[in-house]
């Protein structure tokens, strides 16, 4: 090896060491990638029947209202119809959802419970009152085709509770 004027060895390696370096940053650079993007776990089955069971959810307003202003005014003999459609409304403006923790029923087959609730008020002469209305919903989904296929109201939870 060649050395300098004090006669230390001069550093011929270090071409070697840059070589070096730049293959170790670019396997760190492959495995931050692979942990960034192929390491992530996908979506479980759960997840993607939650998610479904929202999707459904927000594309089902306006029959889930007319469900539950249905159940409101059902003993409500000669002014059903004008009642149901004036509850419906102030379900389809407030409407909000409780999504429960899917339940397996099949292979990519899950169901999950929608909870649809709102408060509503009645006006009626000197009647001035707040309640709050919720009805459960089945909601049965296919996680390979991400799709609801098909849905039930639950009327056995149907609540109408002052507020």
């Amino acid at each position: 090896m060649a050395t300098n004027g004090s006669g230390r060895r001069r550093a011929e390696i270090k071409p070697l060491l840059w070589v070096l370096l730049g293959i170790a940053a670019g396997a760190l650079a492959i495995v931050a990638v692979y942990v960034l993007t192929q390491g992530r776990e996908t979506e479980t089955p759960e997840e993607i029947a939650e998610q479904i069971a929202r999707d459904w959810s927000s594309g089902q307003i306006d029959n889930i209202a007319d469900v539950i202003a249905s159940q409101v005014t059902s003993g409500i003999p000669g002014v059903q119809q004008l009642a149901s459609g004036i509850i419906g409304n102030q379900i389809r403006q407030h409407i909000d959802w409780e999504i429960a923790t899917p339940t397996r029923l099949g292979q990519n087959t899950y169901e999950v419970i929608a909870t649809a609730g709102a408060p509503i008020e009645v006006r009626l002469l000197i009647l001035d009152k707040r309640y709050r209305v919720s009805l459960d919903f089945k909601v049965v989904t296919n996680t390979k085709d991400r799709i609801a296929e098909r849905w039930s109201p639950d009327l056995g939870s149907f609540k109408f509770q002052e507020n």
